[in-house]
């Protein structure tokens, strides 16, 4: 590669005065980020310990972390480290989980959650949110959002709440969990074992009871200014949400708890009441326990078939790409791994894969048109017809995308059945 490559990618910097370019990620231990094709795009590189590199010059340290800036092939605000891996284990049940940097990553995978998963160096951003949600295909999408226990921690949970509220929709929201104070999950992990990070996870909190303890943790309520105070801060809360019905229900659980907790004190003087009420009722309730039991795919919309199953499932998981092929970003991996029984189903297959690969903007009307052209009339004609639509309702051409998603998602997991 040319140096002016290199340069446009991030791996060198211009040099100063005239000298040549220099390595940016020198002295390093090299972390490789893969796109969700599985292909390098970025780096990551942590410093090496001092006794294996020449000595800082003058009273320069180095930054522990350097991350790729972005470039034309990498954009870190919409890519996580890790994301091939979790997206599998997203399509096998197992829980998304967020934890800081690479090495925590590396922990998580080695505790056996696979759905491990690290922002580029920054906060988790509205972007990331939407590809976290969109990586699930169980209609309940909660991925689990980890922090260290530290004051650090709770802010940048704050702040990740902040970025969450006006996503908030039917379904769609994310579980917050806090790490001992002082470990992460590297540390805690080689201390204490694959046990120690699965109590950590299983109890993360929902978005709600996060909410509700953010804004009121080591704080009094004991007049009615402060209380009133309290109730305009939930309010403020719940009116980030852009979703009416989600908004009713924040609104409606802020409340009950705020009632509870007031309700627990016997007069305005009592300082401790509400905090005491507040935590005896989050340990009988407030545990989450959502990821101790795998979630099966939604059968919604499919109906079971009552001829040829297999290939049935085979027709409409083609069928689905030919009338939607802006659906292929999202299942590229599962599309491309299938090995269909009826071969020139499997060829159609292979044909799409190949025009898409070079244009996933392409209508489904000139997909069609070039396969035509490749002689896979009769394929297409039998895919794409009313008897396959009774089955999966979700191929039309009128459906939006995300229910083409979900029925694919559905029927990929019938068939590796």
């Amino acid at each position: 590669y040319t140096d002016e490559q290199m340069i446009e990618v991030g791996l060198l910097r211009e040099g100063k005065d005239g000298r040549p370019p220099y390595a940016f990620f020198r002295e390093r231990i090299m972390f490789p980020v893969p796109d969700r094709r599985g292909r390098v795009v970025a780096y990551g590189g942590r410093i090496l310990p001092d006794h294996l590199r020449p000595p800082d010059k003058g009273d320069y340290k180095p930054a522990k972390y350097m991350n790729s800036s972005d470039t034309p092939l990498f954009h870190k605000g919409s890519q996580l480290y890790g994301e091939p891996r979790a997206r599998q284990a997203a399509i096998d049940g197992q829980p998304l989980v967020i934890v800081e940097g690479y090495v925590d990553v590396m922990a998580c995978v080695k505790a056996g959650y696979s759905g491990a998963m690290a922002p580029m160096g920054t906060a988790l951003t509205e972007e990331q949110i939407m590809v976290l949600w969109k990586m699930m295909p169980q209609e309940r999408k909660v991925p689990i959002l980890c922090f260290d226990g530290d004051n650090a921690g709770r802010r940048a949970a704050g702040r990740a709440s902040e970025r969450l509220m006006p996503l908030l929709k039917a379904n769609h929201s994310a579980a917050i969990a806090f790490l001992p104070d002082g470990q992460d999950p590297d540390t805690l992990v080689n201390s204490h074992g694959k046990e120690a990070l699965d109590k950590v996870l299983r109890t993360a909190m929902p978005l709600v009871d996060f909410i509700w303890n953010y804004n009121t943790t080591n704080e009094r309520f004991t007049t009615p200014e402060e209380r009133a105070g309290l109730s305009k801060k939930m309010e403020d809360e719940v009116l980030r949400i852009t979703d009416r019905e989600v908004q009713h229900y924040y609104r409606q659980a802020l409340r009950d708890k705020i009632k509870e907790a007031f309700g627990a004190s016997k007069n305005y003087g009592n300082q401790n009441g509400y905090q005491n009420n507040y935590q005896n009722n989050y340990q009988k309730k407030g545990s989450y326990n959502g990821y101790k039991k795998k979630v099966e795919p939604p059968v919604a919309q499919m109906k079971r078939p009552s001829f040829s199953k297999k290939f049935l499932l085979e027709q409409v998981l083609v069928g689905a790409v030919l009338n939607h092929p802006q659906l292929y970003p999202q299942i590229e991996e599962e599309f491309g791994v299938l090995a269909l029984e009826n071969t020139r189903l499997d060829q159609l297959r292979q044909k799409i894969i190949g025009i898409l690969s070079e244009n996933d903007e392409i209508s489904p009307e000139n997909l069609v048109s070039e396969l035509h052209q490749e002689a896979f009339e009769t394929e297409i004609r039998g895919t794409l017809n009313e008897t396959v639509y009774t089955h999966a309702g979700f191929l039309r051409k009128s459906s939006e995308l995300e229910d083409v998603e979900q029925g694919w998602k559905q029927a990929f997991s019938l068939y590796r059945q």
